[in-house]
This record gives C-alpha cells, structure tokens and sequence, in this order.
C-alpha cells in the first residue's frame, strides 16, 4: 500500500510525482516521455488531457492523467483571456501485492 503520493511542480518547468510505499524506499519520475514512455496527448480547446502511462514491464506501479485548461467563457473575451492556467492530476495505482 502506498503512504505517500506527492505531486508537485518543479523549479525546472515540469511536474514531478513522488511515492513512498510503506515498506521500501522513496522513487520519483517526472512526468515526461523519458520517465513515461506511453505519452497521450488530445487537444480540444480549451482543454488538453494528457496521459502517462507506464510501461507494462516497469516496477513504478503509478499511471497519471492531467488535464489542463484555461478560462473560456462564450461571448465573454475579457473573462476568457485572464492568464490562467489550471491543471487536474488524477492518479492510478497498479498493485498485484497488498
């Protein structure tokens, strides 16, 4: 069972996804295609979704989906180009063991 599941936004521009299980020793990956190698990537303004998925041999037992959107609102241009971005994190874990 995980303890610890820590996402957090890096000084080096890009997010990084820590997990601690309760017996063994911390491992971080960012989230990127070097430490993902399964990228998706759909883009239907004014949301993008990217998922991370890892590969099927891979120990790290995370997969992580974001989405990521700024304000639109129809027929509202001052409201809609406020400079904002959010992002949703939604976490899976993979775990064959208790």
């Amino acid at each position: 069972m995980l303890s610890n599941l820590y996402a957090a936004f890096t000084s080096s521009q890009a997010f990084a996804l820590t997990v601690k299980p309760e017996k063994g020793e911390q491992k971080q990956r960012y989230l990127n295609n070097s430490n993902f190698p399964n990228v998706e990537f759909v883009g239907e303004y004014p949301i993008g979704r990217v998922r991370y998925a890892r590969a099927k041999d891979d120990p790290f037992s995370v997969e992580v989906s974001l989405e990521a959107f700024s304000p639109f609102i129809p027929l509202n241009a001052k409201d809609s180009g406020i400079r904002e971005l959010f992002f949703d994190l939604n976490f899976r874990t993979h775990r064959t063991n208790p």
